[in-house]
C-alpha cells in the first residue's frame, strides 16, 4: 500500500530537483504542469462519472443521482409508514452506499430512517442494482424472499425495486 505514496513522493522530489537545476528548469515546470493537467482532467471528466479510475471501472457509471431517486420513489411509496429494505449491490453483500444514504439523504429529507431487514412486518423494499451474475442474483433474492412474490415492480432507470408486504 505505500508504493503509491512512495510514487508521489519520488516523482514531486524528481520535479523539484528539475525546477532547481538552472539548465532543466523548463523540463520541470513542462513535467509539473503535464501532470497539473492530467490530474485536473480526472477530477473534472473522469471521477464524476466513475469511469476508469486509476484504470479500473468498478461500475459502468456512477449510480449516485439513481439511487437517491430510488430512495425518493421508496418513502413516497412508503408514505409515513416505517418500512424495511435490502439491496443487492455491487460487490456483493455490501450495502454500505445504501446504508449510508437512507442515514445521511433519506432520513434528513423524510425526517425517519428505515430498518434494514427483510423479517420486519409492514412494507419490505427489495433494491436490485443492474449487473453481477444472474444466477447468484436469483439465489440471492430467494433467500432473502423465499416464495413470496412482491406486490409491486417499479424499474427507476437501471435500478429494480420490489415492493413486500409483510405481516
Amino acid at each position: 500500500m505505500a508504493v503509491v505514496p512512495a510514487m508521489v513522493i519520488s516523482a514531486a522530489f524528481f520535479i523539484y530537483w528539475l525546477i532547481s537545476q538552472k539548465n532543466l528548469k523548463v523540463i520541470g515546470l513542462l513535467l509539473l504542469a503535464v501532470f497539473l493537467v492530467n490530474n485536473l482532467y480526472v477530477w473534472q471528466k473522469k471521477l464524476p462519472k466513475n469511469e476508469e479510475v486509476f484504470y479500473l471501472a468498478p461500475q459502468p457509471a456512477s449510480l449516485l443521482g439513481l439511487e437517491k431517486k430510488v430512495i425518493d420513489y421508496i418513502y413516497s411509496e412508503a408514505g409515513e409508514e416505517e418500512f424495511s429494505w435490502q439491496a443487492f449491490a455491487i460487490p456483493y453483500e455490501m450495502e454500505h452506499a445504501w446504508e449510508y444514504l437512507f442515514w445521511q439523504y433519506g432520513k434528513r429529507k423524510y425526517n425517519y430512517l428505515p430498518a434494514h431487514t427483510s423479517n420486519r412486518p409492514g412494507y419490505f423494499y427489495l433494491i436490485l442494482e443492474p449487473g453481477g451474475d444472474q444466477a447468484y442474483r436469483l439465489r440471492w433474492i430467494e433467500n432473502k424472499i423465499g416464495q413470496e412474490k412482491p406486490i409491486k415492480k417499479a424499474e427507476i432507470d437501471s435500478i429494480l425495486v420490489q415492493t413486500y408486504r409483510r405481516k
